[in-house]
């Protein structure tokens, strides 16, 4: 049923069973998977039709693995820990809400901004983020950038429905400080 035997193991787990059969994935909302120790074949995430939030530890995202989750179409929240994200292929999931990113190496800039629905991005210790990228996202509520280098963080202002920035231990142009409008709380 499942092309990685160690996400059968993880899901008879998760459900307390000895076997897991169609009708018991329908429970399933969240899934965090770790790929350090054991091996998960993305793949197997299609299966779960209820799927709403996936948190993808220690995966090196190539296509495959970004046409996967973009097929997943319950997907409202996605988050990438310790990740290395080699993909051609940009996530165009437009059901993702939430998008986070830890201490995750992003080889294409462009990889995340075509998920044009995401209310909340959250981008920590990633080596840098540029904010042009950011403004086709016309629901952004929240954005948080911590421990990153923010590149041409001014255009932040463009973000229309933006009403909460975090840019705690971030480099960015101090002009902003100035520009941010009483609307958005700010920390930084």
């Amino acid at each position: 049923m499942f092309k990685s035997i160690d996400f059968e193991n993880l899901l008879k787990e998760l459900l307390d069973k000895d076997e897991v059969k169609p009708e018991d994935l329908l429970s399933i909302e969240d899934l965090e998977l770790d790929n350090q120790i054991l091996f998960f074949d993305l793949f197997d995430i299609a299966k779960v039709p209820n799927l709403k939030r996936l948190t993808l530890k220690n995966f090196k995202i190539n296509n495959y693995e970004t046409n996967i989750i973009n097929r997943v179409k319950g997907l409202e929240e996605l988050s990438f820990v310790g990740c290395n994200i080699v993909s051609k292929s940009r996530l165009i999931n437009s059901n993702i809400k939430v998008l986070k990113f830890e201490k995750t190496r992003i080889k294409n800039s462009k990889y995340y901004c075509k998920t044009v629905n995401v209310e909340k991005l959250e981008i920590d210790d990633v080596k840098k983020v540029d904010i042009r990228k950011l403004l086709r996202y016309r629901n952004l509520k929240e954005l948080i950038l911590n421990n990153t280098k923010v590149k041409y963080s001014t255009y932040i202002v463009k973000l229309m429905g933006l009403n909460y920035l975090n840019l705690k231990s971030s480099k960015y142009n101090l002009a902003l400080d100035n520009l941010i409008t009483k609307n958005i709380e700010f920390q930084k």
